[in-house]
């Protein structure tokens, strides 16, 4: 059961590598945010599958290796190699879901100011008047403008 689901994580972190190559290479351009978002989902869903992976992979480990012999060396290496892997993923989720740009990623746009409410005598005060002008509001921004893809590089 360990080796299938082994391919999960490793596809993930494919994918994770390629999604912050292009969000890198596009950090101009306003797409690179909706590049660099689902890496980010990807990367956990690769993490929850490696923890299955983990168990079948330590049940296999524990029924069908002996101790002391080669295979059981081998399976310690590759045990704490995936170790450590797992905390390098680890700690890429938590830069990526902690950094305050990724939890204002889905906001492309400043709210408009309030409008000024005209008060009970200004029309009279106007001679019957009322302000024609249009309302004014705030400058929208494009999806990644003044963003930075690649989480802690900020020049604001």
């Amino acid at each position: 059961m360990h080796p299938p689901l082994t391919d999960i994580p490793i596809g993930a972190y494919m994918l994770v590598a390629a999604f912050d190559v292009a969000s890198y290479a596009g950090q101009s351009q306003g797409w690179a945010r909706e590049v660099y978002r689902p890496g980010t989902f990807v990367i956990i869903a690769g993490a929850v599958v490696s923890l299955l992976a983990a168990f079948t992979g330590w049940w296999d480990w524990r029924h069908s290796t002996e101790s002391g012999t080669q295979a059981r060396r081998t399976a310690n290496a590759h045990a704490w190699t995936m170790l450590s892997v797992t905390a390098l993923v680890l700690a890429d989720i938590a830069l990526r879901t902690l950094d305050d740009e990724w939890q204002d990623a889905g906001r492309h746009h400043r709210s408009a100011p309030a409008e000024p409410q005209p008060v009970e005598g200004d029309a009279e005060a106007q001679g019957g008047a009322r302000n024609q002008q249009p309302p004014q509001h705030a400058q929208r921004l494009r999806p990644g403008e003044g963003d930075h893809v690649l989480g802690p590089r900020r020049h604001r």
